[in-house]
């Protein structure tokens, strides 16, 4: 986790939905997944999250796999190069804002939860891949493994594989979480909260500005604007401080 600051960005604005205005916030996600054809979508449970003493909020995150039965077994191994699934606070591997079970017809889905409150956190330089070896190998794969699932051009790879390993990076291992999980038979969706009306460096302050910045940068990861993850991927935008 970043260094959280009070009254303004993604992690903090999430923690006072989620703790303050869950009933507002879950209405508005289950409103949203309704209008995206989520017609039997019913309610949601939020997971905790595991302790951190070394964080100044003394809070850590969901990593990975870690809210599967055996933290993905042998096939999350194979497809990540997770050495130690299930410890928590490891460095080096996808972690999400909050995890979720959405209830639906008496079944239940993931729901993984990234969080952006502005522009520079969509796709940082930050969050570029750190990985070497065979470990940035395997990434690499999977990644352009996903970029073709989502029908992205297979000759053109070789001219989007370092966004999709850099500013792209975030954007881009949990959309290949999210495949490795309807893979292997574990329903999931991914949602963005664009959070509008902060006032730290550039916050867009209206849904629109935000689908423009997240449009214009799939556009130069190669990916068209509707693909195999589409339907599994949702957007909604609370403003910080208004209903």
């Amino acid at each position: 986790m970043g260094k959280m600051r009070i009254g303004y960005g993604s992690e903090f604005h999430l923690l006072r939905m989620l703790g303050r205005h869950r009933t507002q916030f879950d209405t508005r996600l289950l409103d949203e997944l309704k209008t995206d054809g989520v017609r039997s979508a019913e309610w949601i449970e939020w997971l905790d999250a595991p302790f951190n003493p070394e964080d100044m909020t003394k809070d850590g995150e969901l990593k990975s796999m870690d809210f599967l039965p055996e933290r993905g077994g042998a096939a999350w191994k194979d497809f990540w190069p997770d050495r130690k699934p299930g410890k928590e606070n490891r460095d080096g591997v996808p972690s999400w804002d909050a995890v979720g079970r959405l209830h639906l017809d008496g079944q239940s889905e993931w729901l993984l939860v990234e969080a952006k409150a502005h522009e520079a956190e969509f796709a940082s330089t930050r969050s570029k891949c750190g990985a070497g070896g065979p470990s940035l190998e395997k990434i690499t794969e999977r990644l352009r493994e996903t970029y073709q699932h989502c029908g992205g051009d297979s000759e053109r790879w070789p001219s989007v594989e370092q966004v999709w390993l850099g500013r792209g990076y975030q954007i881009a291992n949990r959309m290949a979480c999210l495949r490795f999980l309807l893979d292997n038979n574990e329903p999931a969706r991914l949602v963005y909260v664009y959070f509008i009306g902060d006032t730290y460096k550039v916050c867009p302050s209206t849904p629109s500005r935000w689908r423009k910045v997240v449009s214009d940068f799939h556009t130069k990861m190669g990916l068209p604007e509707h693909h195999a993850l589409s339907s599994r991927i949702h957007c909604i935008y609370p403003h910080v401080a208004k209903k």
